[in-house]
This record gives C-alpha cells, sequence and structure tokens, in this order.
C-alpha cells in the first residue's frame, strides 16, 4: 500500500475517499476521478465506471458491528476504506484505509492504517464505522498464485 494524501478538505467535497482508493491500488491521486463531479447521488456510479475497466468492483457493508467486533469472516490482513465520524465536519464522514487485526481472544477488529488526512488525530476504539467499502475482483481467476 502506498500512503496517498487528500488534497480537498472541505467540507461536504473533500477527496479522502479517492486518496484510500488511490493508496490501496497504490497510484497517484491525480489519477482518480472527481467522483463528485455529477454529484453525491452518481458517486457510487462514478467508483464503479473507474474501478470496472482495471477489473474490480466494490462490495460496501453497512453496521460490521456485533458487540464492537467484526462479525464477517474477514481474514486478517485483509484492506479496506473504513468511512468513519468526521473529526472535523460533525454529522460528516471521512474515509481512511483499514485492516482487519486478529485479536488474542480470537476476535477480529479493524484498525487504521492510513489517514488520508494528516492533520486528524488516531481514531480511537471507540468510534464506530458506518461501513466498510472492499474492492472485490471481477474475474478472480486471472489472478494467478505465484
Amino acid at each position: 500500500m502506498k500512503k496517498v494524501f487528500q488534497t480537498i478538505v472541505d467540507k461536504g467535497r473533500g477527496n479522502c475517499f479517492a486518496a484510500c482508493l488511490a493508496s490501496l491500488l497504490e497510484i497517484d491521486i491525480e489519477n482518480i476521478p472527481d467522483f463528485l463531479a455529477n454529484g453525491e447521488a452518481n458517486f457510487d456510479i462514478e467508483i464503479e465506471k473507474f474501478l470496472r475497466p482495471l477489473g474490480l468492483t466494490f462490495i460496501r457493508i453497512y453496521d460490521p458491528w456485533e458487540d464492537n467486533h467484526l462479525w464477517l469472516p474477514s481474514l486478517p490482513g485483509t484492506y479496506f476504506i473504513i468511512s468513519l465520524p468526521s473529526q472535523k465536519y460533525p454529522g460528516g464522514l471521512h474515509a481512511v484505509v483499514g485492516t482487519v487485526k486478529l485479536q488474542e481472544s480470537g476476535t477480529m477488529r479493524w484498525e487504521v492504517v492510513h489517514d488520508p488526512n494528516a492533520g486528524n488525530a488516531p481514531y480511537g476504539e471507540d468510534v464506530v464505522p458506518k461501513f466498510f467499502t472492499f474492492l472485490v475482483a471481477l474475474e478472480p481467476w486471472k489472478h494467478k498464485l505465484n
């Protein structure tokens, strides 16, 4: 993963999600389109238009918690985008890159590995994510093992 930082930090108009996507794809943020250019209602459509030619799509999991632990059978080390409450804009969301970490108890928990806004304080364990966004290969058989 390449740490890419957001270039726009405006209320309702930031590009933190684009920076997270650029980080996961290890490309420069200038190569990520403005997903809000056609309005917030088309945000997901614009993401899909960008990802499909790369052989990818995405799934979003809402309310991924049960007793403050991941309920889905994720593998430790899986990287994804976490949408959390914004520290800067109350009521807004902020995207960070996260991973799944196996706890000593055997449960799995998310962990922030990159915040594209360098000015943010670390997110505590009491923060409840709104949703997770996972990148998914459209044709997984094309991704051969080494």
